[in-house]
C-alpha cells in the first residue's frame, strides 16, 4: 500500500487521552470566567487609586486577584495544549511517502518503542520503504 508523508497509518487507544483532553477543556472554561470578571474590577480599582478614591491596600487586593486569575487561565491553557498533544500522539503518521512493505502489528496488540522482552509486545507498527531512494549494490564481472 502506498502512503503519503503525514498520512495516518495507525490509531492507538486514545480513551485516556480523550478523557484528559475533556478535563483540560473543562478546566479552561472554569478558569476563563473568574479571569474575565477580575479584569474590570482591576481596571476600575486602578482608576479609583489614581483619583485617590481607594486605598493602596484595596488596589493591591484587586491586582492580586487579577494576577491570580490570569495565571490560572494560562496554566489551564498550557494543560489543554499538553492534553491536545497527547491526544494527537495517538495517531501514528507516516514520516515520509513510500510503500508499506510489512505490517508488524495487529489491532489489540501492545506496541512499545523498545523491546520489553515479552513475546506479546511489538516494537513497530509497519515498515515503510521510500522507493525513490532505493539503491542497489551489484557486482559486475
Amino acid at each position: 500500500m502506498h502512503v503519503d508523508a503525514g498520512q495516518v497509518i495507525a490509531h492507538l487507544d486514545d480513551s485516556n487521552a480523550v478523557a484528559a483532553l475533556n478535563q483540560a477543556q473543562a478546566t479552561l472554561a472554569q478558569a476563563a470566567t473568574p479571569a474575565a470578571d477580575a479584569r474590570p474590577v482591576f481596571e476600575r480599582s486602578e482608576a479609583q487609586l489614581a483619583q485617590g478614591l481607594i486605598s493602596r491596600e484595596s488596589f493591591d487586593s484587586a491586582k492580586s486577584t487579577f494576577d491570580q486569575t490570569r495565571t490560572a487561565l494560562e496554566v489551564a491553557r498550557s494543560a489543554l495544549a499538553v492534553a491536545q498533544q497527547n491526544k494527537d500522539d495517538t495517531e501514528v503518521r507516516a514520516p515520509f511517502a513510500g510503500v508499506v512493505t510489512a505490517k508488524a502489528a495487529q489491532p489489540g496488540e501492545i506496541i512499545s518503542p523498545v523491546s520489553a522482552g515479552a513475546g506479546f509486545i511489538r516494537t513497530g507498527i509497519a515498515t515503510i520503504v521510500d522507493m525513490d531512494s532505493l539503491e542497489a549494490d551489484v557486482d559486475v564481472k
